[in-house]
């Protein structure tokens, strides 16, 4: 304890030489607090802010993902005012890969999308590589990856569930008439 209440004297005693020399002193800024928000809140501020509506969005068939529609991410790269980029990082045959960059009030984030037969069922690779990559990047901006809020795009699991969901609505409007 005597060593750092030495410390903590020398530091005091410093900073108070240079404010009576007139110099600056720096301070650190304090590290950004984690954003207090429910999955719920932040959707409501996306619906509100971005123009988002019901059909922009959608429960994953498991229940923990929210899926935001290729029009919903669109939707806030507009309200946001989003400035996004791209590089083709590789593309072959059966491959093709992007990398995003994304700029938002300062904030630069960098992301990749990838396609191949692997992880999709169309072959038009570039074009899911790039829409993934948009995809993950205006995401990523907004936080909604803390919120489990993923993008349609992002696998074809997702895709899937979207058919299956609008199959059975059309059959269940059709029973209830």
């Amino acid at each position: 304890m005597g060593r750092q209440k030495e410390i903590f004297t020398l530091q005091m005693e410093a900073e108070q030489m240079a404010a009576n020399i007139g110099a600056k002193q720096t301070v650190k800024p304090k590290p950004k607090q984690p954003v207090k928000m429910t999955q719920k809140e932040i959707l409501n501020a996306l619906y509100k802010d971005c123009g988002l509506l019901p059909e922009d969005t959608y429960k994953h068939k498991k229940g923990f993902y929210t899926i935001i529609t290729r029009t919903g991410i669109e939707k806030i790269q507009r309200a946001k005012d989003i400035n996004v980029t791209f590089d083709v990082v590789k593309i072959d045959k059966d491959y093709a890969a992007v990398k995003a960059y994304g700029f938002l009030n300062g904030r630069k984030v960098e992301t990749f999308g990838e396609a191949s037969p692997a992880n999709c069922t169309s072959s038009y690779y570039l074009m899911l590589a790039e829409k993934r990559a948009l995809s993950r990047v205006v995401l990523k901006l907004v936080n909604a990856y803390e919120f489990n809020i993923y993008g349609q795009d992002e696998a074809d699991d997702f895709k899937k569930q979207e058919k299956e969901q609008s199959k059975n609505d059309l059959i269940n409007k059709l029973k209830n008439k």
